[in-house]
């Protein structure tokens, strides 16, 4: 019985605690907490929080929380060719590592030891390509930058270069380099500058280079790639700026097309032929346009007009027939015009007077005829003008010159009269600046037209050699006396 009255007397004392809202000496089994025997200095750990329903993955499974491990933690500082500053964790370092391995692989290939700079390439230690030469890394030490111009690089580009999967820019400019360029190209993703000028590459430009998504510049002078320009280089939305010159290309120039991103064509000293094809007036992003130096033949397209951007249109050297178009004087921007050495014909355009912005306006070795426009004379910027070897046949204007105008040549024409003798003794007259000789060159068989420089001839706008060009003509004539 006393056992009983004491089992009552308990059960009434959790009923009140229970009412009570109180802690019992029962520990819940969610409470993680716990004491925590510490030995002298050692911290008590945080107690781990408790997940609720709220923060439990789906299927039930209880998220753990992250943990600092070593690819997001700091592990290597004091970098060679890195900010002192900057510490890499370790999934940097392991880039780093396989960017300098990388960059190894292409070091004997491209003969290396014969360098004329190779600091840094011969290091074993594979965390301090940054520093080598003409490496450029980001600031957390990914390799984005290849720079070894005139530095005696040879052979052919190996296919490993695929590797620098982060270059932003190549140069190879005056080196040794040969053969066709490495398949593996466009697996490089993130390229936007290539330059390979003036070295030996050889065989067809790479259709495949439009597949690098963020490729602007193609820089391919001098060498000896051959075959044609591929069309989905001109109508890329990306490229922005070629330089073929002074290559072994050949064939008709593609279709322009939709050539709406591109600013920079050279295309000058190759072999193309054929004519300009009229799509070039939907490339309405141009600046400048270099085909001097090939086969072109037909006339220029009246399109080229269109191209509202241009500031500089080379022509020169080439077989072009036919009138200059009077759409280029629609050309308000444009700097440099220059058509020599062709086989054009008809009247200087009036029109080209409105090249407000004109600097060089080259027009020599062609058969133009009729007169000198006088809207030459509103040119405020031009320099150099040069019209000489044609057929112009009219009165030689009388009108000042150019203020800016330093460079001139008129000779070789069929002028019918001269101006006023003074405007040909006025500093200030086109007449004058350009040396125009309305003498009559000295008869007898040694005195040549070339003898006294042209009876109308040009000093390139100075008058000390035009007096030396009169000076020479004198001598010739005193020795046929």
């Amino acid at each position: 019985m006393r056992f009983s009255a004491s089992l009552l007397v308990l059960l009434s004392a959790l009923a009140a605690s229970a009412q009570n809202g109180t802690s019992g000496a029962i520990p819940s089994p969610t409470d993680t907490t716990t004491n925590t025997i510490t030995a002298p200095g050692v911290s008590t750990p945080a107690p781990t929080p408790t997940p609720s329903a709220s923060n439990m993955p789906t299927g039930g499974v209880t998220a753990s929380a992250p943990s600092a491990t070593a690819s997001t933690g700091p592990i290597a500082s004091n970098i060679p060719g890195l900010n002192s500053s900057v510490a890499l964790n370790a999934n940097q370092v392991a880039t780093l590592q396989a960017g300098c391995q990388a960059l190894q692989q292409i070091y004997q290939p491209l003969g290396g030891s014969n360098w004329i700079m190779n600091t840094g390439w011969t290091s074993t230690d594979m965390m301090s390509c940054c520093s080598w030469v003409g490496v450029g890394c980001t600031r957390v030490g990914v390799v984005n930058k290849l720079e070894l111009p005139y530095n005696n690089l040879t052979g052919s580009i190996p296919d490993s270069i695929s590797s620098l999967t982060s270059l932003l820019k190549i140069d190879f400019t005056g080196n040794k380099l040969s053969g066709a360029l490495p398949t593996t190209l466009p697996q490089l993703a993130s390229l936007k500058i290539l330059t390979l000028d003036e070295n030996q590459f050889t065989g067809p430009l790479p259709d495949a280079l439009t597949q690098l998504v963020n490729l602007t510049d193609i820089h391919f002078r001098n060498n000896s790639f051959s075959g044609g320009i591929p069309t989905s280089w001109l109508q890329s939305s990306i490229i922005t700026t070629i330089y073929l010159s002074n290559n072994q290309l050949s064939g008709s120039l593609p279709d322009f097309g939709n050539s709406t991103a591109l600013v920079t064509l050279y295309l000058d000293g190759n072999k193309f032929n054929g004519s300009i094809p009229t799509t070039i007036g939907g490339a309405i992003e141009l600046q400048t346009l270099n085909l001097r130096n090939n086969s072109l033949t037909g006339s220029i397209p009246d399109t080229i007009g269109n191209l509202g951007n241009l500031q500089s249109l080379s022509l020169g050297n080439n077989q072009l027939t036919g009138n200059i178009p009077t759409s280029l004087g629609n050309l308000h921007g444009l700097q440099t015009l220059e058509l020599t050495n062709n086989q054009l014909t008809g009247n200087i355009p009036t029109e080209l007077g409105n090249l407000a912005n004109i600097q060089r306006l080259l027009l020599s070795y062609n058969s133009l005829y009729g007169p000198i426009p006088n809207v030459f004379a509103n040119f405020q910027y031009v320099q150099m003008l040069q019209v000489n070897w044609n057929q112009l046949d009219s009165a030689f204007p009388s009108f000042s010159a150019p203020p800016r105008l330093a460079y001139c040549r008129v000779s070789q024409n069929v002028f019918q009269s001269c101006p006023p003798d003074n405007v040909l003794n006025d500093p200030n007259s086109f007449a004058f600046q350009c040396g125009l000789n309305c003498n009559t060159p000295p008869a007898g068989a040694n005195a040549t037209q070339s003898d006294a420089v042209g009876a109308k001839a040009l000093v390139g706008g100075s008058y000390l050699t035009y007096v030396s060009a009169l000076a020479t003509v004198a001598v010739v004539a005193l020795c046929q006396l």
